[in-house]
Formats: C-alpha cells, structure tokens, sequence
C-alpha cells in the first residue's frame, strides 16, 4: 500500500512537471506578428530589398519599404514612388484603417495581398485596397479594435460561398468580435 502511495505521488509530481512545461511552452510561442515570421540572413534580407516592389510578395519584419508604396506598386503592376497619387490614397487607406485593428499597417498590408490572391483563386478579383476598405468597414460598424487577419478569414470564407462583397459585409457586421 505504502509503494502504490509512493508511485501516485511519483505520477502526480510528474504530471506537475509535465502540465508546467505545456504551459511554459504555450507562453513562450505568443502569437504576435512580429515573431512569426522566420530568421532571414542579411543576405537574404538585402535581395527581398532588391526585388521590385510589384514582384514582392510580402513586406518582412526588418523591411523599410512603405506598405502603402508597396501596395500601390503591386496594384499598378509598376514600382511607384511616395508622391504618386495611388501611393498617396493607399496610404489614406492604411491610415484609416490602422487605429481600428491590432496589426500593424505592414501586416494589413501583407493579410489583404494575401486576401486578394486567395480570392483571385476562386476567380474573384478585388484588389488589396478595396479589402481594406471593406474590411475596415466592417470592424468600423463593430467597434473597438479588432484582428485584421481574423476577418480577412471570416470574409474569405463567406466569399468562397459565392456570397457578393457587399453581403459578406453585412454579414460580417453581425459576427465581427472587436476588443474593446
């Protein structure tokens, strides 16, 4: 009797141990954006910087170019520079939307790039900037700030349906679950 103590101790204390680590490891692998994206080398960092902006497709953590250039660019199918009027309402775009939501503009940028290319997909075309816009039409109706990413998902979804923009934006209206 005194053994089967013993050992359901051993199993208890091991059980500890074991729920401590899944715990540890869980905190440990966050969910921010800026930690998701894997290690470059300088090297590696330097071609993503040579490629032109309208062959790129994602803006990285240690990148310097503009997400609103490069968004421009990649829609115009042609490198802009700042002061090119589609650069110049891309950024009006980004601004709008950044107070709204948890991502940074660079991860707006990159989510509707990605958006755009996994409806293009399903032979529906939006550009990235009409998806911010209606992606942050709907996150405006809700309130508070909210994951840019989490509703790109949610609208790709109801797209993918055969459901029109403007439905899936109504839709969404009522599901979207902002931070307050």
């Amino acid at each position: 009797m005194e053994r089967a103590i013993v050992i359901a101790e051993s199993f208890i204390k091991r059980g500890f141990s074991l729920l401590v680590l899944v715990a540890a490891v869980a905190l440990c692998s966050g969910c921010s954006d800026e930690t998701a994206e894997p290690q470059q080398t300088a090297e590696q960092r330097s071609v993503v910087r040579e490629t032109a902006n309208r062959e790129r497709i994602w803006l990285d953590l240690h990148d310097g170019t503009d997400p609103s250039v490069w968004l421009a660019s990649r829609e115009a199918g042609r490198d802009l520079d700042e002061h090119d009027p589609a650069v110049v309402r891309a950024d009006a775009i980004l601004d709008g939307a950044s107070p709204h939501f948890m991502e940074t503009q660079r991860m707006i940028a990159n989510r509707a790039v990605q958006l755009s290319a996994m409806l293009a997909a399903i032979h529906v075309r939006e550009t990235p900037t009409e998806l911010v816009q209606r992606i942050d039409s709907i996150q405006t109706k809700v309130g508070g700030k909210g994951y840019f990413g989490d509703l790109c998902q949610h609208y790709f979804n109801i797209r993918s349906q055969g459901i029109g923009a403007e439905a899936a934006v109504a839709t969404l209206t009522g599901k979207a679950g902002g931070v307050q």
